[in-house]
């Protein structure tokens, strides 16, 4: 008890010593407004929205009326505005008793030359005030002192401050009031209307907001043998909270990103000229890879060579877009947010089904290959022939009883290779014992089949192992 008693004087005083900021302001003639682009609506929204658990906390019940308003883009001081809003509304809360009712209405009135006018209606059926006292409620520190209104703290300033503000606005603010039954304030508001040239700088900075929301957190690969153009992209990718790692030419491009984990990458940056590998070569190398996310991070071409047919031969090899240099930075920025964000066209993976009874590659070749591409082999030793000359095999569903090599060597060897470390393995056998599980979980079985089983338990298995 004593720490709620606690907060409520803090916050009493908090708002004591801005009120008295404000009263100030205006009696020094000070107070100004800073109006911004923003959406109407949201305004309005998030008043009802702060002050919402005040509502329900008494039970008032409360009611809206704001149809057919143009709600436009508008040019305002978005907090003015919500403290007038919070000051009205706020009041009514705090003179309604439990289970009261309050009334919000807003209409339009007009619009024209670049202003809407609202009129805004806030009715209560709370304590009221006395007739004598509504010509000073909105005079600095006017409380009214009464049976019915003794109880209830406040500054004594939000009213004056609240005039004030309606007034630097253009508006009017009006009220009345009887005790016992409640107070209505009427005010009006001019809101001008954002200008073409205010809302169009208003969303190119939404967009670069969006864009430090998406590209933050995000790791880029930037593969640059320059050192000077090294530092200008990094300088500014970091500008975003992007985490960059640097290759200095095609060749470490390539190991660093087979030697990452699965996913690490979420887009590279490839410069085209470089010593050892150049960005074409480097770009086919990082597609050839033998894991899923080699055929889907975005690579970005980042080069001076500007011309038509060199785009051309950057997105022939795989690129999915192309930078010019110097690099212009809003174009920087709304490419990487474009493709860390954006749905890529779907490829399919691929799975490589290893059976050496053909119905039984039958059988699961056709439980997928709605979903999937498939591969099949007859044993293990044709197995890895085929993953040491496909690219792109995502998943290898294996029985374990082979001739030749059978399916625990065969896993085996997959997971000796880190070429192979992205290959999701299904194992797929007819006697299965919690023995054989815990065996092939330990040599690098991703989970279980047993035979026989039905499609839709081989689809739900393989799609479970595929998640990323």
């Amino acid at each position: 008890q004593d720490l709620i008693h606690m907060e409520l004087s803090g916050r009493y005083l908090l708002n004591l010593i801005n009120d008295t900021l404000d009263v100030n302001k205006i009696e020094s003639g000070k107070l100004e407004l800073n109006p911004v682009v923003c959406d109407g609506r949201t305004v309005f929204n998030n008043v009802v929205t702060l002050l919402k658990p005040q509502l329900v906390e008494k039970n008032i019940e409360f009611s809206i009326e704001a149809e057919n308003l143009p709600f436009n883009t508008l040019y305002i001081d978005v907090g003015r505005v919500e403290q007038i809003v919070m000051n009205v509304l706020g009041n009514a809360i705090k003179f309604t008793p439990e289970g009261g009712k309050i009334r919000f209405k807003m209409e339009n009135i007009s619009v024209g030359n670049g202003v809407i006018l609202d009129r805004v209606s806030i009715e209560d059926n709370g304590v009221g005030m006395s007739e004598e006292f509504i010509p000073h409620l909105f005079e600095p520190f006017s409380q009214e002192h009464g049976g019915s209104t003794t109880s209830y703290q406040g500054t004594g300033l939000g009213m004056a401050i609240t005039k004030e503000i309606i007034e630097l606005m253009g508006g009017e603010i009006s009220v009345e009031s009887i005790v016992g039954k409640g107070t209505k304030f009427v005010f009006t508001l001019p809101l001008p209307i954002a200008t073409e040239e205010q809302k169009a700088a208003w969303k190119a900075a939404q967009r670069m907001d969006s864009a430090a929301k998406t590209l933050k957190g995000k790791r880029v690969l930037l593969c640059e043998d320059h050192p000077l153009n090294t530092t200008i992209a990094t300088r500014l990718m970091a500008k975003k909270g992007i985490l960059v790692d640097h290759a200095e030419n095609g060749k470490v491009g390539v190991e660093m990103f087979r030697a990452s984990a699965l996913n690490y990458y979420d887009t590279v940056l490839m410069d085209i000229r470089m010593p050892e590998m150049d960005g074409i070569e480097a770009t086919r190398a990082i597609r050839r890879l033998n894991r899923r996310d080699a055929k889907r991070v975005p690579i970005i071409a980042m080069t001076a060579n500007a011309f038509h047919e060199d785009e051309k031969q950057a997105l022939d090899a795989g690129m999915d877009a192309h930078l010019a240099k110097p690099i212009d930075t809003g174009k920087l920025y709304d490419t990487l947010e474009y493709y860390m964000q954006a749905e890529h066209p779907y490829i399919r993976k691929k799975i490589l089904v290893v059976d050496d009874i053909p119905l039984n590659r039958t059988v699961i070749i056709e439980s997928i290959k709605a979903d999937y591409d498939t591969l099949e082999a007859e044993n293990g030793n044709e197995a890895m022939n085929i993953l040491r000359n496909t690219a792109g095999i995502d998943a290898v569903i294996t029985d374990i009883q082979m001739p030749h090599m059978d399916g625990k060597e065969l896993i085996r060897q997959i997971r000796a290779d880190r070429d192979f470390n992205h290959i999701a393995i299904l194992a797929n056998t007819q006697y299965g014992d919690a023995e054989q599980e815990e065996e092939l979980l330990s040599i690098g079985a991703d989970d279980f089949l047993y035979k026989p089983t039905k499609p839709r338990i081989i689809k739900f298995r393989l799609d479970n192992i595929l998640k990323d």
